[in-house]
């Protein structure tokens, strides 16, 4: 039997947390090399780790590798009272061997000399087992009084399943209730002093930093199209522009105007009537009006669609914007692109049921400077809300139109594993709906998605 080291017991007994938390034999073996000096091999550690062990200083845990914790002598007591209680285990009722034995046994391991047996019937496995089984029995009573004091908590793992109620999430939404609070008068903070400084921040110093990247970067359009900006200066709100942020021309002459939406919240109807409004009283006028947001309000992007008189386009703003930290300066950013409107056509049956049918969608064409159609073909997804209630998109209808044999429909089946309607699915691939009768709000939202990723609704009255 190997020769116990005294000094790796030390450093074992010092090292072991006192609070019972476990540690690993390798991170043991770690600490021990950093913090005494002593490399201690595999078979000397684990040898004076059983020793201990014996002793009744620690015991073994689970984990990879294995793992050790100290057992406090107040805790050790306590089992021992609690053990005289309880049903001796069946490896433990065999004849308890002499004190003399064990002592004889343990000095034998420290010393290193082999075992022998010390009278007839009692040798050195005999008073192993009775050890071994004695240890098990602290153990578990450890455990059960660990489970009977400490804190319970229940687990909901199969929550009760209500048919009446639908609920649509993604993997990453976070629903919340705003909670409003009033201070009382004698808990208002007094009013902060004026800034004199030149520094800005916050909402202003926001829609700076997109005026430099817009003006660096441009705005990409369809088939490598560029509007490039010749200047871009900051419309002054104290003048009255509140809505419109930026006043510029573009490399071709043409003047244009900018507005940004909020950061972490869509574009609203409001700010397109008022950004409008406010482009009119410019002199001379913009030919050009372009509204950059990261999301657009199904009714704020059919009002910019349709405005006459003036080009109104819109603009995806690239989430790497919200990350400035992060985003690199350079003039190759893809941070804004230009998004087309969607071409959308409504047909009414002969049985009185309406059936929509998408074109594509109508590009800004940089060169000709205006409106063209791009097709049907790159159309990567659309969606169908046939009774829209123009506060929520409910996609009743969804199409893959380039999908191929195994994209589309076909890959989500394989996906959610479900079983799905053959026959439905050969007609969910086209640019065609499916007939559907009209709704109570008698409206329809189309929501198209182009081949890069680039989102439009088209929002439509039913007869």
């Amino acid at each position: 039997m190997a020769k116990v080291d005294d000094d790796i017991v030390a450093a074992i007994r010092e090292l072991l947390p006192r609070d019972g938390t476990p540690m690993g034999n390798q991170r043991m073996r770690e600490l021990i090399a950093e913090e005494f000096g002593i490399a201690a091999s595999e078979s000397a550690y684990n040898t004076a780790r059983d020793w201990l062990l014996l002793e009744g200083f620690l015991t073994k845990g689970m984990g990879r590798g294995g793992s050790v914790r100290r057992i406090e002598a107040v805790t050790a007591l306590a089992l021992k009272l609690t053990l005289a209680a309880q049903e001796i285990p069946e490896e433990a009722k065999r004849p308890k061997p002499k004190q003399a034995d064990i002592q004889v046994l343990l000095s034998q391991r420290k010393t290193g000399e082999p075992t022998k047996p010390q009278r007839k019937g009692d040798d050195g496995a005999k008073v192993i087992a009775y050890l071994q089984a004695a240890r098990q029995s602290m153990q578990k009573a450890m455990d059960r009084s660990i489970a009977s004091h400490a804190d319970q908590e229940t687990l909901y793992d199969q929550p009760q399943v209500s048919k009446d109620k639908l609920r649509i999430t993604g993997p990453f939404t976070v629903e919340a209730v705003p909670f409003p609070t009033v201070l009382a008068l004698d808990e208002q903070a007094p009013a902060n002093e004026a800034d004199v400084s030149i520094a800005r921040s916050g909402e202003s110093s926001r829609q700076h930093r997109w005026r430099d990247e817009l003006l660096k970067t441009g705005i990409r359009g369809k088939g490598g199209q560029m509007l490039k900006f010749a200047e871009l200066e900051t419309l002054p709100s104290g003048e009255g522009f509140r809505h419109l942020h930026c006043n510029g021309s573009l490399d071709t002459g043409e003047r244009i105007v900018v507005s940004f939406g909020p950061e972490h919240a869509a574009l609203e109807q409001r700010q397109v009537e008022l950004a409008m409004r406010e482009a009119g009283e410019l002199f001379p006028r913009p030919k050009m009006i372009v509204f950059c947001a990261f999301n657009f309000d199904p009714e704020a992007a059919k009002d910019i669609d349709a405005t006459k008189g003036i080009v109104a386009l819109k603009a995806q703003m690239n989430t790497d914007l919200l990350t400035e930290d992060l985003k690199k300066g350079r003039a190759s950013n893809q941070s804004f692109w230009l998004m087309g409107q969607p071409d959308v056509a409504v047909h009414k049956t002969k049985d009185g049921r309406y059936q929509v049918e998408v074109h594509g969608f109508d590009y800004f064409d940089t060169a000709k400077g205006e409106l063209v159609s791009g097709g049907k073909g790159k159309i990567a997804a659309w969606s169908l809300d046939t009774d829209y209630d123009e506060r929520s998109l409910f996609p009743r209808q969804f199409f893959f139109p380039m999908a191929g044999a195994k994209d589309g429909w076909n890959k989500l089946k394989k996906d959610i594993k479900a079983e799905l309607n053959e026959e439905l699915l050969d007609k969910l691939h086209g640019t065609v709906s499916l007939p559907f009768d009209a709704g109570d709000n008698r409206k329809i939202a189309v929501k198209i998605v182009d081949d890069r990723g680039i989102e439009s609704l088209k929002v439509m009255a039913l007869e």
